[in-house]
């Protein structure tokens, strides 16, 4: 099996290439993410909350499982997300409780050992207008078709904190710039730009819906 090519686009690999890459396999490496504005946005808020926000998540840790009925689908974390969600709301943050990690336990039916945390930062993007446009690489990588270009929007722009548990180990470390492409049949597909910063992991996403 040969070496898969690897974002961004050089004198031996060509954009169409790479395109060709995400669309057949679904996901694509990136050596470092596209420059664009958004992207910008999304390091901007990090550099700035993020360390706070993982303090006050720490800090309530005892809680993480207030309150969790599957039945009901509170998830953990849900209460203590909902509350630091109130108090960052102003500065244009929204705080969730996303999919919980799990154990590989198959014989407990796979329990949840924690959760994981999502903090949108589109409110606060919303405020400063709209986003520009992709760079031409980016927009021929993601819609080869020219006819998939029109208007395109961002759904999220954020990152994930998945806290520290030997329980889920395994979903607290991302190595790589990450690009996929998923598509459910009969609805729109999305595409999602991931990295990692450190600390508690934070992937950093833009979807697209096309």
């Amino acid at each position: 099996m040969g070496k898969r090519a690897v974002w961004p686009p050089n004198g031996k690999v060509k954009v169409e290439t790479l395109s060709q890459s995400l669309h057949a396999d679904g996901w694509l490496e990136l050596g470092e993410l596209p420059e664009w504005e958004v992207f910008d946005v999304a390091e901007k808020y990090h550099a700035e909350y993020h360390d706070r926000i993982t303090r006050l998540l720490e800090r309530e840790r005892p809680r993480w499982f207030e309150d969790v009925d599957e039945h009901r689908n509170v998830r953990p974390g849900q209460v203590v997300a909902r509350e630091l969600s109130r108090r960052f709301e102003p500065k244009g943050l929204h705080i969730s409780a996303v999919h919980p990690s799990v154990s590989d336990d198959e014989s407990l039916d796979y329990p949840a050992t924690g959760p994981r945390f999502y903090v949108s930062v589109i409110p606060a993007a919303m405020r400063r207008g709209p986003a520009p446009p992709p760079p031409d690489d980016v927009v021929c990588l993601l819609w080869p078709d020219p006819q998939d270009r029109c208007k395109p929007w961002i759904t999220e722009l954020g990152w994930v904190m998945t806290p520290q548990n030997p329980m889920h180990r395994r979903c607290t470390q991302t190595s790589r710039l990450v690009l996929t492409r998923s598509r459910i049949p009969g609805e729109t597909a999305w595409v999602a730009f991931t990295t990692s910063f450190g600390s508690l992991t934070a992937p950093q996403t833009v979807r697209h819906r096309l």
